[in-house]
Formats: C-alpha cells, structure tokens, sequence
C-alpha cells in the first residue's frame, strides 16, 4: 500500500521502486525531470557531487540517490550530499565517509561568517568541493581552507576565483545504512 503511493507519487512503477531495476519500469526515463517543488515541503533530495553544480528546481531523476528530511529553516532549495573518502576528517566537525551535508544553495558571499564550510567551485569545472572559510581584514578578504590538516600540501587560496554553490547547515549521521 504504502509503496504504491510512493511510487506514484515519484511518478514511477511501484516494481521499479521496489526492485530498483530500471528494465521493469517501462515508464521510467533517464532524463525524466521530477519537480522538486512537489516534495520539497518535507523532504530534500541528496544528489551526487556532479550534480551539485548545476542543482536548481529540477533535477535528473537518476542523480537521487536518497530523500532525507528537511529542516524548516532551509530553502526549498536546499540538498544534501555523501561525504565520500577521507579528506575531511579528522578536523572538527567531523565529516566522517557516508555522512550527509545539508547544502543551503540560497546564500550570498556577503552572508558568510569565520568559520563557515562552503560547497565551492573552483575554476576547473569538476565537482564541487568543500572547504572552510577564512576571513581575513575586511569581509572582502576571503580565503578557502582544506579541512584536513593531512593534506596540508595545498595552500590556502582565494575565494576570488571560486563560485559559491552553498553553505553547509547541518549533517546526518546514520550509525547504520
């Protein structure tokens, strides 16, 4: 029962939805878009780092790779992204493999604090990356720092060159997938 309503409700078969295969749901089509604003009332999409970049109100229905829910202060904007690999970790707060970011995409460069981890990108067009900001001088004066002091062989840099994709609000941990 409850299946059924989720299926439709992702506008696929409730086979597809439960086996996960797409050959049984003669429906569904990789660039299907899935209006987000249906769902975002309660839920965020967490997307791949790929899609990052170019995240707005409609996204790819294969570039989900779960639902999680949303808090009320976030914009119906807001996804959420798998830490993979150990290059944040071990600094505080820990962004441990497997832990989900919330991303807060509706900010500006002028709302940004001391201490923030932002989602970047960086002039070479490949994903997104998270890093912390450093406030220098001024709050035009805007460094981006690594976040594990294990790869310390990158220098500080400036956020001149970079695009703010978002700002990181909050994280899930799950002790078990």
């Amino acid at each position: 029962m409850y299946a059924t309503k989720l299926a439709s409700f992702l506008h696929c078969h409730t086979d597809w939805l439960i086996s996960g295969s797409e050959a049984t749901n003669n429906s569904y089509e990789a660039d299907k878009l899935l209006p987000i604003t249906e769902i975002a009332e309660t839920m965020i999409p967490v997307i791949t780092w790929d899609t990052a970049n170019n995240y707005n109100d409609s996204i790819i229905m294969n570039s989900i790779i779960s639902w999680i829910p949303r808090h009320q202060h976030l914009s119906k904007q807001a996804f959420g992204l798998v830490i993979h690999g150990r290059s944040m970790y071990p600094m505080y707060p820990e962004f441990k493999p497997n832990d989900i970011i919330y991303i807060e995409p509706e900010i500006t460069s002028k709302d940004l604090r001391d201490g923030d981890f932002i989602l970047i990108q960086d002039d070479d067009g490949k994903s997104p990356i998270l890093k912390q900001l450093i406030i220098g001088n001024n709050q035009d004066d805007k460094y981006l720092k690594l976040i594990n002091p294990d790869w310390a062989t990158e220098a500080m840099v400036s956020m001149d060159t970079c695009l703010l994709v978002g700002i990181v609000d909050s994280k899930l941990v799950r002790y078990r997938n």
